[in-house]
């Protein structure tokens, strides 16, 4: 998380901390979050 930039961490951030659901289902987290933050999640 410290090695990705403070931006993108933030974003991921604010639209985990949206919805709920998404913290738990990480198939959720693929369609509301953009490919872009998605891959940095996952990895």
């Amino acid at each position: 998380m410290r090695s990705q930039p403070s931006g993108r961490s933030r974003v991921a951030r604010r639209m985990l901390s949206i919805p709920p659901i998404a913290r738990d289902d990480e198939t959720v987290v693929a369609p509301v979050v953009p490919g872009e933050i998605a891959s940095g999640i996952t990895m």
